[in-house]
Formats: C-alpha cells, sequence, structure tokens
C-alpha cells in the first residue's frame, strides 16, 4: 500500500495518472495487480483494473472544489 510520506496515512489508490493516455499506455502489470486502483487526476475519475493488458473499469467519478 502507498503511503504519504509526512502521515504514513494509506492513500485509497495503487496507481495515479494525469490522463486516459498514461492510464491506457501504462504497461507492467501481472495477475496480482488485478483489481487495484487508479486515480486519474484530469477527471478526478477512478477505475479498477480488470485484466492485465490492461483494462480499466470506471468506478466513479467526480469533481473537486478548494475552498480556503
Amino acid at each position: 500500500m502507498i503511503h504519504t510520506t509526512a502521515t504514513a496515512i494509506h492513500v485509497s489508490h495503487n496507481y495515479t495518472y494525469a490522463n486516459e493516455a498514461a492510464r491506457t499506455g501504462a504497461s507492467g502489470f501481472v495477475a496480482g495487480d488485478v483489481g487495484k486502483i487508479a486515480k486519474q487526476t484530469d477527471t478526478l475519475a477512478w477505475y479498477i483494473l480488470t485484466a492485465t493488458t490492461p483494462t480499466w473499469q470506471l468506478i466513479g467519478s467526480g469533481t473537486s472544489t478548494v475552498t480556503a
């Protein structure tokens, strides 16, 4: 599991990709990676890896609001 360096708190995803091209172009997945979660930062969408080819299934998306 990935941890933030400052707090050692678990994050909810295993991979972070800037956009669809980066996510779908990723490689090197093995059978043990199936079922892991990716966050796509340009759309704030969440995907689950369903095959090592890779094949991703959208599991959630949304928008972000930052208030100061």
